[in-house]
């Protein structure tokens, strides 16, 4: 998320808990130049990052009520620049590259009486010296970093428990790259948390079973595909209540903002017609996949990239009402092997979906498919392919910030929904 003035943005990668529920953000700061922060003057990165959080983007946009992990090093301290941040909002986390005198020692001693949080990241766990020269932070540490790709297997295997006898802080396996992953780290090496969006790797289960909410979904939306009477719709609904209900619930949260209330499903076709209520329909999907441990991030996700996707052709195109469905469409479907683990272009086949919409989906193709793949890179937060997609979809970086702020607020509508 840039400002106008230094032109730096924020990229953001989810942590998850044992449970696949996301508890926090690593924010991670971006130049426009492609850089992140570290490559620069640190005191001039970190200070313009606060500043950006406090004044222009407002943590709760950014956050809603998630923790974030923010990168600092000694000149964080030294300048005093955490006088402004809620100690119950973020959590410092202590980059490798941090000198360990004493003033620090005595900073972060200061800081953690004040009830904030610390983290160390990019553990090397076989690097003595590097080890040696942090565990006096240990004491005051709630969460270790290991990079799963810097640490080999065996490595993890055979330190982590020294370590874990000397603190009591919980362990985050960072770089995890899809849901074997995380499952290793979570069952066999007992980690604490997981940072990326694994999540959103298809992971293939041959021969699943179906489930029956599955097949009357994808029933009702095969039925709005095309364009059946409104009768023959209605009369579907009706011999799936619990459907019915659910997605009433959804029509009727803060998200979609009706006047009135939405009631049966004649009102709700009358009020959003075929192609939003496909869209809509869609969502629930997400909800009802409830073998796949990771539906709920997943949900989440899919809402992001759908916003986003309806802001940005909005941007581009104005208020095309045909467009920003198809583009809400993409987004929303972007994930569905992931979470029917599924291969995409089977689970699209059979939802019927149109040749311009399976285009964008597999093979980012066409204006839509160029969308979705920026979204998609942004998540890796790979800055010089952003910059370049930017330039080459004619789009700035402040419009694609906007969008994000706009996708990730949206989708906090859905809490509890």
């Amino acid at each position: 998320m840039a400002t106008s003035q230094s032109q730096f943005y924020i990229g953001r990668q989810p942590i998850l808990n044992r449970e696949s529920q996301i508890k926090a953000y690593e924010l991670l700061f971006r130049s426009s130049e492609g850089r992140n922060v570290s490559d620069r003057n640190d005191l001039y990165a970190t200070s313009s990052v606060i500043v950006t959080l406090l004044n222009q983007i407002g943590v709760h946009n950014l956050l809603a009520n998630y923790t974030g992990y923010i990168n600092v090093e000694n000149q964080f301290f030294e300048n005093h620049l955490y006088e402004n941040l809620n100690p119950s909002s973020f959590v410092l986390e202590l980059l490798e590259t941090c000198k360990v005198d004493q003033a620090l020692i005595d900073a972060v001693d200061h800081l953690h009486k004040k009830g904030f949080r610390f983290a160390l990241d990019d553990v090397v766990l076989n690097d003595q010296s590097y080890i040696k020269s942090f565990s006096p932070l240990l004491p005051y540490v709630s969460v270790i970093k290991i990079d799963v790709r810097e640490n080999t297997e065996y490595q993890i295997k055979s330190k982590l428990n020294l370590l874990q006898k000397s603190t009591n802080a919980k362990f985050l396996a960072e770089k995890i790259e899809n849901v074997e992953e995380f499952h290793f780290y979570r069952d066999e090496l007992q980690f604490d948390l997981f940072q990326g969006y694994f999540f959103s790797k298809p992971t293939i289960i041959q021969g699943q079973k179906i489930e029956p909410k599955r097949t009357a979904i994808m029933e009702l939306l095969h039925l709005i595909e095309t364009d059946a009477d409104i009768n023959k719709l209605e009369e579907t609904f009706k011999r799936y209540p619990d459907i019915t209900v659910n997605l009433l619930k959804f029509i009727n949260s803060s998200a979609f903002g009706t006047r009135s209330k939405v009631t049966s499903i004649r009102q709700a076709i009358a009020l959003l017609g075929y192609k939003k209520l496909f869209n809509w329909l869609m969502l629930l999907a997400y909800v009802y996949q409830t073998d796949n441990e990771i539906a709920r991030p997943l949900f989440d996700l899919a809402l992001q990239r759908a916003k986003m996707m309806e802001t940005l052709i909005r941007h581009l195109q104005g208020n095309n009402p045909d467009m920003m469905d198809a583009a809400f469409l993409t987004g929303l479907l972007s994930l569905v092997g992931a979470l029917y683990q599924e291969p995409l272009e089977q689970v699209l086949s059979e939802l019927g979906i149109g040749k311009e919409i399976y285009d964008a989906i597999i093979s980012k193709e066409n204006l839509l498919g160029k969308l979705l793949f920026l979204i998609e890179t942004n998540e890796t937060n790979d800055v010089e392919e952003i910059l370049a997609l930017l330039d080459e979809i004619k789009l700035s970086l402040d419009v694609l910030n906007k969008a994000a702020i706009e996708g990730f607020t949206w989708a906090q509508l859905f809490k509890g929904v």
